[in-house]
This record gives structure tokens, C-alpha cells and sequence, in this order.
């Protein structure tokens, strides 16, 4: 399951990172809420509230652009501490 769950953020990692820095609303809010939903499945905070203050600019008309790169950072720590968990299982087998 935790393999299956680090596929899921590796490629909402990519899809964040390939949105263009003026992409449109609702591509943005799509992936966002896809983000956040799957976070808050597997209790990740700081992610779900990365997804949030995305989500709370676009509510004003504000550009995302600094909280993707936050969100995207935290999707990496995620990803990298996922993968380091995955690691320590197979050296233990």
C-alpha cells in the first residue's frame, strides 16, 4: 500500500510541477482538490493546508504560483519520506 501511495504522490508531483505558472482556474483546482483529498485520506497537514491556501487565493482572485511551489515542496518531503520508508522495509526483508 505505501508503494501504491508514493506512485499516487510522485505523479501529483509531476502533474504540479508540468502546470504552467499561468494555467488555467480550473486545471489548478482540479489537481488541488485531487491533492488535498488524497492528504487528508493518509492525514498529511501540511499538505492539505498547502492545498487550502491555494484554494483560499483562488476564492479571492489571487495567483497560486507561490503556494504551488510550497505545495510542491511539501509533496517532495512527502514523497522523499515515503520512498526512505520503502527502502528501510526492503533492506529489513
Amino acid at each position: 500500500m505505501l508503494e501504491q501511495l508514493s506512485v499516487s504522490v510522485a505523479e501529483d508531483l509531476a502533474a504540479l510541477r508540468a502546470l504552467a505558472p499561468d494555467a488555467a482556474d480550473e486545471a489548478v483546482r482540479a489537481l488541488t482538490h485531487r491533492i488535498k483529498g488524497g492528504a487528508k485520506m493518509i492525514r498529511v497537514r501540511i499538505v492539505v493546508k498547502d492545498c487550502e491556501a491555494i484554494e483560499l487565493a483562488h476564492a479571492q482572485g489571487l495567483p497560486t504560483v507561490e503556494q504551488r511551489a510550497l505545495l510542491q515542496t511539501s509533496l517532495q518531503a512527502l514523497l522523499d519520506e515515503m520512498r526512505d520508508a520503502l527502502n528501510a522495509i526492503a533492506t529489513s526483508s
